[in-house]
């Protein structure tokens, strides 16, 4: 009896698992790949172990942002990364490093090259838009930290004459996702010489 009840539980965690990454199944064609792989022998799981509809549907408030676990966010977040880096890509820009870390503080998602231009990005990944723009999640606070990266980067550099800005790039999941670049989102600070 107790083997059933363990069974049973590692089932709802992969139906979970399932439902949780349907939105992404067109967008990312890796992961659609393994979902769709491993969907024909979950449902046969679902009707050996009578698993019913009642209990399948008792999950769903489990899907809230509300009750979203942290590791998920944090691989939504990856997700945006990837897409953000394949649309600078079709767009010309050259990737040069992913989630750069200065340091003495300060990141950056993505550092990039737009013809002669070095680029800090921000990706900010949203599941829906809802309530705010992603780009929104780029206050003050977050500004300092990527400008604090980009002064980690340039400094790496020797401090180069080149001209250089910030983007965001804003990815809303969905079929497909849409993909925003915000250009010169925001300066440098006045109060820095470059």
């Amino acid at each position: 009896m107790n083997d059933h009840k363990e069974h049973k539980e590692i089932l709802r965690k992969n139906i979970i698992c399932f439902l949780k990454a349907l939105p992404f199944l067109d967008a990312d064609k890796h992961l659609g790949k393994v979902i769709k792989a491993k969907c024909h022998f979950l449902f046969q799981e679902i009707v050996s172990t009578n698993f019913s509809l009642v209990s399948l549907c008792s999950l769903w408030p489990m899907f809230s942002l509300k009750c979203c676990n942290p590791q998920d966010h944090i691989e939504l977040g990856m997700w945006g990364e990837r897409i953000a880096a394949k649309e600078l890509r079709r767009r010309g820009f050259k990737i040069l490093y992913h989630n750069y870390r200065g340091p003495h503080g300060g990141e950056i998602d993505l550092v990039c090259r737009d013809r002669e231009i070095l680029v800090f990005t921000e990706v900010k990944t949203r599941s829906r838009e809802d309530y705010s723009r992603p780009f929104d999640a780029v206050d003050r606070k977050k500004r300092k930290l990527i400008q604090r990266g980009a002064l980690a980067w340039l400094r790496l550099l020797g401090f180069p004459t080149l001209t250089f800005r910030f983007d965001v790039v804003e990815v809303i999941a969905g079929k497909p996702p849409e993909v925003r670049v915000i250009e010169n989102a925001f300066p440098m600070p006045e109060w820095f010489k470059y």
